[in-house]
């Protein structure tokens, strides 16, 4: 497995926990719950795609794996970030 990757991965990590932490009481738990279901489906599948490559005989299973980590993080600060805030209703979000 590539050192880079493993590096941007855990980069990418710090990134999407530090966002997590910044967002905590500022967004509604209902939006938590589904960006964190989606992450976590994500996560099954890219452990699915992972051994599947790997019981396929390639050494790529793993990289599949670590790839979903560097990408799915920072994906998931993004959504957070991006996500209304807890006090602000939908119809009040379209208007500004």
């Amino acid at each position: 497995m590539s050192a880079w990757l493993m590096v941007l991965s855990g980069a990418a990590l710090l990134v999407g926990g530090g966002a997590e932490i910044r967002c905590l009481n500022r967004r509604t738990q209902r939006t938590y719950m589904r960006l964190m279901i989606a992450y976590d489906g994500g996560w099954v599948l890219a452990t699915l795609a992972g051994l599947l490559t790997a019981w396929r005989g390639s050494g790529a299973g793993g990289e599949v794996w670590v790839g979903y980590q560097a990408a799915a993080p920072v994906a998931l600060a993004v959504l957070l970030v991006a996500a209304a805030p807890a006090g602000q209703l939908p119809a009040a979000r379209a208007a500004a």
